[in-house]
C-alpha cells in the first residue's frame, strides 16, 4: 500500500488506519489481501518518582488509607492482642480453680482441652496480625505488634533451651552424686 491510502490519527502514537476505498467489490469477490504487520504502540512515558532518604516515596493515595481501613486494621490488631494474651491469664486461673473443685483427673482432661484452645487462639493471633499487616503496610500498630510477637517467640525459644540445659546439668549432677563423684571428677568427702 502506498502513503496515500493511510490516514493519520493525529500524532497520538496510535497506528494509522487505512483510508476507505471508493469502489470496493463485494466481500465474496475480493481476492485475499496481505495484511501488513503494525508495530506495537510505544511504551508510556516513564513516571517520575520523588526519592526521599534513598527510597522512593509512595504515591499520595497509598499514604492516606481510608478511615474505614484504618479502623478495620486497628480492630484486627486489638482482636489479635486479645487472642494472644487473654487465654494465658484466664486458662491458668481456670485450671487451678478446676483442680481444687473437681479433682485431679477431671481437671487434667479439661486442661488438655483448654490448652488446645489456647494454642488455637495463639495461632489466630498470628494470623490476624499478618492480615492486619497486609491490609495496611503504613500503619505502625501492626508493625509493632509483629515485632512484639517475634521477640516474644524468640525469648520463649531461648527460655526453653535454657531449661533443657539446666535440667540436663541437674540430671548429670544427680547421676554423679549417686556414684560418689562431683561434676569435676573429685570424690565426695575427700
Amino acid at each position: 500500500m502506498d502513503n496515500d491510502s493511510w490516514v493519520s490519527m493525529g500524532g497520538d502514537g496510535a497506528a494509522p488506519a487505512p483510508a476507505p476505498e471508493q469502489n470496493q467489490p463485494a466481500p465474496e469477490q475480493q481476492a485475499p489481501q496481505q495484511v501488513e504487520a503494525v508495530a506495537p504502540a510505544a511504551a508510556p512515558a516513564p513516571v517520575q518518582v520523588q526519592v526521599v532518604g534513598g527510597a522512593p516515596a509512595p504515591a499520595q493515595a497509598q499514604m492516606q488509607a481510608s478511615p474505614e481501613l484504618q479502623k478495620q486494621v486497628t480492630t484486627l490488631c486489638i482482636i489479635s492482642l486479645v487472642c494472644h494474651y487473654v487465654p494465658l491469664l484466664g486458662i491458668a486461673s481456670l485450671i487451678s480453680t478446676l483442680s481444687s473443685v473437681m479433682g485431679e483427673a477431671a481437671s487434667n482432661s479439661i486442661s488438655g482441652l483448654l490448652s488446645t484452645l489456647e494454642f488455637g487462639a495463639w495461632i489466630a493471633s498470628w494470623v490476624l496480625m499478618i492480615v492486619a499487616r497486609t491490609k495496611d503496610k503504613t500503619r505502625t500498630f501492626p508493625k509493632v505488634l509483629m515485632w512484639v510477637y517475634i521477640i516474644e517467640l524468640i525469648l520463649t525459644i531461648l527460655a526453653i533451651i535454657a531449661l533443657f540445659v539446666f535440667f540436663a546439668a541437674m540430671v548429670a549432677s544427680c547421676a554423679n552424686a549417686s556414684s560418689g563423684t562431683t561434676i569435676d571428677g573429685s570424690q565426695f568427702g575427700v
